[in-house]
């Protein structure tokens, strides 16, 4: 006979693992519809802005500063977070942010 301790424990760990996994999902359910919700934000802010995505193979255009920031506004008017980085500063490229971090 299984000690009464044991058997406790068991049904105890049984609905945490219920529990968490149910919460897991969830959490990853949102985590999906809030990326869904900000790309169709990003994609109406960039069409009000004018921007136009490249068609696939193209190299995108990097957007002014005065696009951008049509874009940030757009995004926080519509509850959304803008991006905070977006690779670097302007003009330097990959090789120059490798050399400033000791890589050659």
């Amino acid at each position: 006979m299984i000690p009464e301790y044991k058997t406790l424990s068991r049904i105890f760990a049984s609905f945490l693992f219920s529990f968490l996994a149910m919460h897991v999902a969830s959490a990853q359910d949102s985590m999906a519809t809030d990326r869904a919700a900000f790309k169709a934000a990003f994609d109406s802010c960039l069409t009000s802005a004018g921007i136009e995505r490249p068609e696939p193979g193209e190299r995108p255009q990097a957007p002014s500063d005065e696009e951008r920031q049509l874009v940030d506004s757009c995004l926080q008017e519509k509850g959304f977070q803008p991006p905070t980085h977006r690779g670097g500063p302007r003009g330097e490229g990959r090789r120059d942010r490798a050399a400033q971090n000791g890589f050659q």
